[in-house]
């Protein structure tokens, strides 16, 4: 799967970031900044619901979900979907989004905005995360993604 890696230019634009991600993946190319308005990004982040007014900008077919399952995301990559995930990243203790690179039979592969191109977790690890489990006050979203194709 061919994905371009950007990194995020503000600390709280992993949104944007990813999304800008997704676009080039189909021949958008657009700013950071321009995303994050379409995105509604806002300080102290964005809301998993607003990457819907992105893919409508674009004429993407989308589909996002909570409860998910990793069967689930492989699925839907093998469909030719590109994703983005929403999950509790750790060292910052915040919530934080990523483009789905891979899920192997070890680990789930990210393009990270924030840490980088190549980040892994192991799967049990990223369960947890992405579960929102490893925090004090789990979101409501719990293993939220979004995933985009060309319509």
């Amino acid at each position: 799967m061919t994905l371009a890696y950007f990194e995020q230019e503000k600390e709280h634009t992993c949104g944007p970031a990813s999304g800008r991600m997704i676009l080039a993946s189909f021949g958008v190319h657009r700013r950071e900044h321009d995303i994050a308005k379409v995105l509604r990004t806002k300080k102290s982040g964005t809301n998993d619901d607003s990457f819907i007014k992105l893919a409508e900008k674009y004429q993407l077919q989308y589909l996002f979900m909570r409860n998910a399952d990793l069967k689930k995301l492989k699925g839907l990559q093998k469909s030719g979907y590109k994703i983005i995930v929403s999950y509790w990243y750790t060292p910052d203790k915040t919530g934080h989004y990523a483009v789905l690179h891979k899920v192997g039979s070890k680990y789930v592969h990210l393009l990270d905005p924030w840490v980088g191109p190549n980040h892994k977790y192991s799967i049990s690890y990223f369960r947890k995360l992405w579960d929102w489990s490893v925090c004090e006050k789990p979101d409501t979203n719990r293993r939220w993604f979004f995933a985009v194709k060309e319509a």
